[in-house]
């Protein structure tokens, strides 16, 4: 099959690293993939292979009519069995394209939105089945709309990991108000009055990395907790540490969530709209999104955490990795999707957009 990817974001987050770990595994299951990327986007250099062929698309904006114009010659040129689109900058460019051609569209909606953007879409892809029931509450046709986690083709991590006294806390992210670092830098303050003392590194980058700098020096923290870039090696990053801690106050699926359990490390978390539909007490200590005090409690709980209990959380997140969110898992049930838009092509998945 040939498949089109387009993504047409810069950086890179959750999302792009989907449409990465997608286009590879694709092509390692034989496929030939047009992967269609932003030209700064900052990790097409991770897009080699020799199954896939990388086109970079100049565009200005969104809804620049040129770079419509450039993507529907080169769709027009390469003739895809079916176009794979990740977030709304790609739907935008695409409009009504893929429906004049003739080719099917498939739309991945990595967060919640106006689903009135993916009108044109023959079949919709949410992350979890709390996302599915919002895009059939918004007007999408229920067989039109399938349930697939995102995966990770980040080696998973084949021994139970040793874990350090004291535990060392990881996160990391885009800095910006959602993903809560905000909060995580209160309640590692609230840890440290309580005589907890915490040590926390957050990797990442973003608008807010100032006034997040600012706060750890505010808080006295300067010692404690350490700010830096994003990683481009995540799996030698997650190496280094014992528990992950996922703040945020909206996530709609938490990927990061997923190369964590992955690695076999422990996870903090709030019950986010993504993160609540796959993790339990089992696997991580729960608290809710914007809950300073709730968050530093679950820190305290992880940071006193003996070995063994560290492990048995982290091995439960190691099977539900392995048992839904591995590529073995997920890729069979994305090229079940791009075979059932081939028989929709041509339809309006969209019933009640008013």
């Amino acid at each position: 099959m040939r498949i089109c990817q387009i993504m047409m974001n810069k950086a890179v987050g959750g999302a792009e690293r989907v449409f990465v770990d997608t286009s590879l595994a694709l092509a390692d299951r034989g496929h030939m993939v047009e992967a269609v990327v932003h030209p700064e986007f900052l990790w097409a250099n991770k897009l080699r292979h020799d199954n896939i062929r990388l086109h970079r698309l100049p565009v200005v904006c969104r809804y620049s009519p040129l770079a419509r114009w450039r993507l529907a010659c080169l769709l027009a040129e390469i003739q895809p069995d079916v176009v794979h689109a990740h977030l709304r900058k790609a739907m935008s460019l695409l409009a009504t394209t893929p429906q004049r051609l003739g080719i099917p569209l498939v739309v991945t909606l990595h967060n919640y939105g106006n689903v009135k953007r993916y009108a044109h879409a023959d079949r919709l892809i949410a992350l979890t089945p709390a996302h599915r029931a919002y895009l059939i509450a918004h007007g999408v046709e229920n067989d039109r709309v399938d349930v697939i986690g995102n995966f990770t083709r980040l080696k998973p991590l084949l021994q139970p990991r040793s874990y350090q006294q004291p535990v060392r806390l990881f996160a990391m992210g885009r800095l910006i108000q959602k993903k809560g670092y905000h909060h995580l830098i209160n309640a590692v303050a609230l840890c440290h009055q309580q005589g907890v003392p915490v040590a926390l590194t957050i990797a990442g980058d973003g608008p807010d990395v100032y006034a997040l700098n600012q706060q750890i020096r505010t808080c006295g923290l300067a010692e404690h907790v350490h700010l830096k870039p994003w990683v481009s090696d995540i799996s030698k990053a997650f190496s280094e540490f014992d528990v992950f801690v996922l703040p945020s106050t909206s996530e709609p699926f938490g990927m990061v969530l997923i190369e964590a359990m992955s690695q076999r490390l422990a996870i903090v978390s709030t019950r986010t709209e993504g993160p609540k539909d796959f993790l339990t007490e089992q696997q991580a200590w729960l608290t809710e999104p914007g809950d300073v005090q709730g968050l530093a409690e679950q820190l305290i709980k992880a940071y006193q955490a003996q070995p063994e209990q560290l492990q048995q959380k982290a091995e439960a997140g190691f099977k539900l990795y392995c048992k839904s969110f591995s590529p073995c898992s997920s890729v069979p049930r994305l090229e079940t999707v791009y075979r059932q838009a081939q028989s929709y092509s041509g339809g309006s998945p969209v019933a009640n957009l008013g």
